[in-house]
């Protein structure tokens, strides 16, 4: 993850705390896809009311197991809805709700 990622989701979580839709990003080191999504993600913090946690699916078995051949995933924290690669900006916005 890039420093600029890193510190714009610094602290961010979940939307009962802070009222504000969350995401969760499911990725690991050395993924060049999620890279990519990673830069839809900044785009949509600094354009949307939406807060990402990032999640290291190599610190846990059971994502790894279900999200390792998957990732990147956004999935909406409330909803439950994915968003599995590839995916746009477009469709960030729509797993918002906000289309």
């Amino acid at each position: 993850m890039t420093d600029e990622a890193s510190e714009l989701y610094m602290g961010r979580s979940m939307e009962a705390c802070t009222g504000k839709p969350g995401l969760n990003f499911y990725t690991t080191a050395g993924c060049h896809l999620c890279e990519e999504a990673e830069r839809l993600l900044i785009e949509l913090v600094a354009q949307h009311p939406v807060t990402v946690e990032v999640i290291d699916i190599a610190a846990d078995e059971g994502l790894a197991e279900e999200y390792g051949i998957r990732i990147p995933v956004v999935r909406h924290q409330e909803s439950g809805r994915e968003a599995g690669w590839p995916f746009s900006y477009g469709d960030l916005v729509r797993l918002l709700g906000e289309d």
